[in-house]
């Protein structure tokens, strides 16, 4: 019995790390650099000064590097991320990117600096006004 919860243990372990977002580490090697961030999403029905409608955003980031290869990133609960990524351009486009319906999001161009990460706040439209 021991044994079988033995494997069953190395095997959800295993599994967890094979489904593992890659922003863990964008790049191999590459831990001085990369891209932190916020995604929210708007959802007040009433505007009114000193009223935030923002709320965190989980969703998914697909980042398209120079040379087209693609990572993709996974925000946490609180819609944060972060990756790892070699000095560069980089363009983030988030999940539902460019599509014509609600919620609204647009791709966004990103310049990573040698040793910093570059800071991105995303805003979805959530269509509520």
């Amino acid at each position: 019995m021991r044994r079988c919860l033995a494997l069953v243990s190395v095997g959800l372990g295993l599994l967890s790390a094979a489904l593992m977002p890659l922003n863990i580490f964008g790049q191999e090697g590459h831990h001085h650099s990369g891209i932190t961030g916020e995604v929210f999403i708007s959802d007040c029905p009433l505007v009114r000064r000193g009223l935030n409608c923002d709320r965190p955003y989980p969703t998914g980031i697909t980042v398209v590097t120079g040379n087209r290869r693609f990572i993709t990133v996974a925000t946490d609960g609180q819609g944060k991320f972060e990756v790892f990524l070699k000095p560069g351009d980089y363009v983030l486009i988030p999940d539902g990117a460019g599509e014509a319906k609600f919620p609204r999001v647009e791709a966004l161009a990103v310049r990573v600096e040698k040793d910093s990460f570059t800071p991105v706040t995303i805003v979805y439209d959530s269509g509520i006004r």
